[in-house]
């Protein structure tokens, strides 16, 4: 499953969560994705959400090397984005093969290709830190 992501999603837990609750109730999902997987904070403890029901979200305790708590009725839960967040976004783009010939400018060994957002257009950074738009078929 794709991780979702949400802007300013914060809640306030409605119930007080003990370390061994795999379900936690917030006071408003309102703006939280509707589905999981994603990522919440509670205190110092970072959940998995992976699965929203109403308020309700079933979570995964202590992620990414954090230690499950109790936490009491009222504190701050706030949708977050983590390494492991994106780790786990970046794996699900698929990867692109340039085929020999469609691009005939582009280094042919040691470069980057990323979409520069100020044109819409693709390009390709050398190791010598030469820049190249590409032209696509």
């Amino acid at each position: 499953m794709i991780e979702q992501f949400a802007n300013d999603a914060t809640s306030d837990l409605a119930v007080q969560c003990l370390i061994g609750d795999s379900e936690i109730t917030v006071v408003s999902a309102g703006t939280f994705p509707t589905a999981g997987p994603f990522r919440i904070r509670i205190d110092d403890e970072l959940l998995l959400v992976t699965s929203v029901a109403g308020s309700m979200f079933t979570v995964s305790r202590g992620i990414e090397g954090t230690m499950a708590a109790a936490h009491a009725q009222g504190v701050a839960v706030t949708h977050i984005i983590t390494a492991g967040g994106l780790a786990a976004a970046i794996a699900t783009i698929p990867s692109t093969t340039i085929l020999p010939g469609t691009a005939p400018s582009a280094p042919t060994a040691g470069f980057t290709l990323y979409v520069d957002v100020a044109d819409n257009t693709l390009k390709a950074i050398a190791s010598t830190g030469t820049i190249t738009p590409l032209a696509l078929p």
